[in-house]
């Protein structure tokens, strides 16, 4: 494409980013200072149209950016980026200065802020755990009738539990036999592989077979935490942001969007499989594969939490988004999770 073509489109789509109507030759010509007429404009334009970058809605004569121009649109700029602003580094700096006591309230956090600053969904995926054998299980009292239990894995994974005790079963439970209840269940669970957990054969001792429902219990606790492990958490954000966007105005379509987005696993599905640490994925309109994004962008990008364990987090929002400053602030994001939970 000649450098004439590149400024004209560029010039459409900055119009259609600021005001999502129809672009045509006579706005470009007087709002944009590009040294050709009216006519030559409309001429660029039908061929801008004819490769692709352009579609003609029915009811106007004007053109507006297709898929394929704002991609061309996104190689463009990338390499340039448009930083995002002193006053949003602030915020964003900010945003991570308060205490927090776990990853998990890490990543809600950076979900909140880059919902708050884009204005559109965020979504944060944790990294799959690597855990994959059961390292180690505590039992703690926590009054007369209900029990904590910890459940370890080989990598740190903690899962807790509470369960409440039957009248007759809490009365029995002293110090000495919860002691024997632990004992009982590290020796046949430590070291087993998650995935088997769930076929596991229990044979109960007669001084436990009086606890068999509480230890059935525990068991399938166990075996569920295995399910977790080889599941993605996903942390979101400002679901209900896009229905203060013009393209999703029709309730109809918004709440199809909103329903998927309200399900994890949708989100792991539609977020790139393939990542790399510090590179941006941008997915536009109909480049992504679930057919109710195909009129929304992805933008993501990858974080550390530590050597070899990388988690995700990104936006959806329309096609029409300004792709320099959205692909600068979740880099940015990401940045600042990744020194967060390196520190």
């Amino acid at each position: 494409m000649d450098e004439r073509k590149i400024r004209i489109l560029n010039a459409i789509i900055h119009s259609y980013l600021e005001i999502p109507i129809p672009v045509g030759s006579r706005k470009i010509s007087k709002e944009y200072d590009l040294g050709v007429s009216s006519a030559t404009i409309r001429n660029e334009m039908s061929d801008l149209e004819d490769l692709g970058y352009l579609n003609k809605p029915h009811t106007s004569a004007g053109r507006i950016p297709s898929d394929k121009a704002f991609r061309f649109f996104v190689e463009e700029f990338k390499k340039q980026g448009n930083p995002i602003a002193r006053e949003e580094k602030i915020v964003i700096s900010d945003g991570f200065k308060g205490v927090f006591y776990s990853t998990e309230d890490l990543f809600s956090q950076a979900a909140k802020i880059l919902a708050n600053i884009s204005r559109y969904p965020a979504f944060v995926l944790a990294p799959r755990p690597l855990d994959r054998i059961v390292q180690k299980i505590d039992i703690f009292p926590l009054s007369s009738d209900t029990l904590l239990v910890l459940l370890v894995g080989d990598q740190g994974i903690v899962e807790k539990n509470q369960i409440r005790l039957t009248k007759d079963l809490a009365k029995d439970l002293d110090q000495e036999e919860l002691a024997k209840l632990k004992y009982f269940l590290n020796k046949m669970l430590c070291g087993v592989d998650f995935s088997k957990l769930q076929s596991i054969h229990v044979q109960f001792s007669e001084d436990m077979a009086k606890y068999k429902d509480l230890l059935s219990t525990i068991i399938s606790l166990a075996a569920n935490l295995g399910n977790k492990v080889e599941s993605i958490e996903v942390y979101s954000e400002g679901l209900g942001s896009i229905l203060y966007l013009d393209e999703f105005q029709d309730l109809n379509k918004a709440r199809l969007l909103l329903k998927f987005m309200e399900n994890p696993e949708n989100i792991v599905e539609a977020f790139p499989k393939e990542t790399s640490l510090g590179k941006i994925h941008v997915q536009i309109g109909s480049e992504n594969e679930e057919e109710i994004l195909q009129d929304s962008s992805l933008v993501t990008a990858s974080y550390a939490l530590d050597v070899g364990r990388e988690g995700q987090i990104g936006v959806i929002g329309p096609v029409r988004m300004n792709y320099p400053w959205i692909i600068s602030l979740v880099n940015a994001i990401s940045e600042n999770l990744s020194r967060n939970l390196d520190g």
